[in-house]
Formats: structure tokens, sequence, C-alpha cells
């Protein structure tokens, strides 16, 4: 008889509430979003485009404080409601 699989889930990192401006391309346009928080290794963006898991792509964040950076991302969960939260990957 074979064992049960079990999965362990890596605990989350920390989320800090930020509403940053988020900016991204989606194939012929730039989309201009607001973040929900952020975290050492993602970002949740609120937005009305449905992105599909997977798509990587560039990411220019906006803090409040004035502060710009750009990362690499992956959506690594999309829904209908208009949010998707995106994992940073290694530039």
């Amino acid at each position: 008889m074979l064992a049960p699989m079990t999965r362990t889930r890596q605990p989350r990192d920390p989320r800090v509430l930020a509403r940053c401006e988020v900016e991204f391309d989606q194939v012929d346009r730039r989309i201009v979003a607001e973040s929900e928080d952020l975290s050492r290794r993602g970002v949740f963006v609120r937005t009305d485009e449905l992105l599909p898991v997977g798509h990587e792509t560039g990411i220019l964040v906006r803090r409040p404080d004035g502060a710009v950076f750009e990362v690499t991302a992956r959506v690594v969960h999309s829904d209908a409601i208009g949010g998707a939260p995106w994992a940073a990957t290694a530039a």
C-alpha cells in the first residue's frame, strides 16, 4: 500500500499593506494598476485585466514615498474579481 502524499506548504512571507502604483505591459499597451500588499517575494496587484497564470513580465512599482523599483514577476493566481498575485522572479 502506498503512503498518502503530504504537501508541505511554505510559510507566507510577512506582508505590508501598501497602495503602490504598479505598471506593466500587456500585449499592445501599458497597464497602470495598484498594489494591495507587498512581501519579500511578491505583490498583490489589483487590476481589471484578467491575466493568465504563469504570465511573466517586468513590473514597475512606485511606492508612496516616491521610490521606484523594477522587477521581473510571474502571475501565480488570477481571479475574475480583479486581482492577481505576482511572484518576484530572479532577475
